[in-house]
């Protein structure tokens, strides 16, 4: 499970996108699903189980499901509880490229036990004093300005941009277009442990191994 192939995966849209709650409610993924689903896959699964672990996730945490009037793709709560824990603090631009390495993940949030956006580590470069940081993600575009709505962006994006990073140079900055987010890595081996806690636990979907 090198952290380059979970990054491969995530440069592969998650085929299923959508979760089925019952009653005719089809629900489309978030970004924390999509890492979710790419996490599962460098577990093992195909394109399809990981959609059904994903899926049975997101049914048992589902308020709408328990009786709400709403179906959330996935409660971030319970995103950050399962997943988010080890996710540093990057400060500011000038500290992104030491912080990340391919195949960790990023997060997106006012805090870590709020994260509204998740997205993979794909590629980094440096050259005479220019550093590059790409990711990929599924619906960018709140976070970035990038890829649809609720959609797969499959396009690898540089994140080390000055446009992204907003506030006093060297001092804190926040992250992206929103307001007051601040950006969080979580190591790929970290992220990874987390999903195969939440894969064993299972929801009531078979593990299928292949040799992992």
């Amino acid at each position: 499970m090198p952290a380059v192939l979970f990054a491969t995966h995530s440069r592969t849209a998650p085929n299923p996108n959508t979760v089925n709650h019952g009653g005719g409610v089809v629900v489309v993924y978030t970004c924390h699903m999509a890492a979710m689903h790419w996490a599962f896959m460098d577990r093992g699964d195909t394109q399809a189980i990981a959609n059904q672990k994903v899926s049975a996730v997101a049914v048992a945490q589902c308020q709408g499901c328990a009786g709400g009037a709403v179906h959330p793709s996935l409660s971030y709560a319970w995103y950050s509880n399962a997943f988010c824990a080890g996710a540093q603090h990057i400060q500011n631009r000038a500290a992104l490229y030491g912080a990340v390495n391919v195949g960790d993940v990023l997060i997106v949030g006012g805090a870590i036990q709020a994260p509204m956006h998740t997205m993979v580590v794909v590629q980094k470069r440096s050259l005479i004093g220019r550093t590059w940081v790409y990711i990929r993600g599924f619906n960018n575009v709140g976070t970035l300005g990038t890829g649809p709505h609720l959609g797969y962006d499959n396009s690898d994006q540089d994140i080390d941009r000055a446009r992204y990073w907003h506030g006093p140079v060297g001092g804190n900055q926040t992250f992206g277009n929103g307001p007051g987010n601040n950006l969080y890595v979580i190591p790929y081996n970290t992220y990874s442990n987390h999903a195969a806690i939440v894969r064993g636990q299972c929801y009531g979907v078979p593990i299928t191994y292949h040799g992992n």
